[in-house]
């Protein structure tokens, strides 16, 4: 016992320096920096002998956390997985477009048909998360796909992005057809299919 406190006090994560000021995604990155070197500190102490009990004393984590940290630290020591180095939302992402069983080329040239737009409208996806997507497509010499010019144009005027032009902006050949331009539902006619 008094071997881990010795070697958690030269290793010691100091969690008390934290800035209060900062935004939510400084606060994800530095947790998940914690998780990471909280990660490689249990290893360290599991690969030197310690118990569970111990490494939980050193890290200020109960029992069954320092297992399951250890358990992690050890399977991606032994077992690394592509998106390992990724940050969490950029994975949970990545596993709500079912691409995280595929191989990792495979992952890249998928995600680089898709846009940044694209990327940013999913819940709690933010520019961490798409800066880190795009190094991680740049190792692959790939990057997103641009975005339109007609949908930055529309994005840029306040207009929300949807699939092709608003009724009232369809235009027709015809004053006094049923999509004549400036009519509303209300106001178009509609004809009965014809029987023959």
């Amino acid at each position: 016992m008094r071997v881990a406190k010795k070697f958690h006090r030269r290793h010691r994560i100091d969690v008390h320096d934290r800035i209060h000021d900062s935004t939510p995604a400084e606060r994800r990155q530095r947790a998940e920096a914690l998780a990471a070197a909280r990660r490689a500190q249990a290893l360290a102490l599991r690969r030197a002998a310690f118990r569970f009990a111990d490494i939980g004393d050193a890290l200020g984590v109960s029992l069954e956390r320092a297992r399951r940290i250890t358990y992690e630290a050890e399977r991606r020591a032994s077992h690394p997985r592509w998106y390992d180095g990724l940050p969490q939302r950029a994975v949970s992402r990545l596993a709500k477009l079912g691409l995280l069983q595929r191989p990792e080329l495979e992952v890249a040239h998928a995600l680089a048909r898709l846009s940044a737009r694209e990327l940013m409208r999913t819940p709690n996806f933010g520019q961490v998360s798409l800066n880190a997507l795009r190094a991680w497509l740049a190792g692959h010499g790939l990057k997103l796909r641009p975005e339109s010019a007609h949908a930055f144009a529309r994005r840029l005027r306040g207009f929300p992005m949807q699939a092709g032009a608003p009724s009232r902006e369809r235009p027709s050949d015809f004053n006094n057809g049923p999509l004549a331009a400036g009519r509303t539902d209300e106001q178009s006619v509609w004809y009965p299919p014809t029987t023959t």
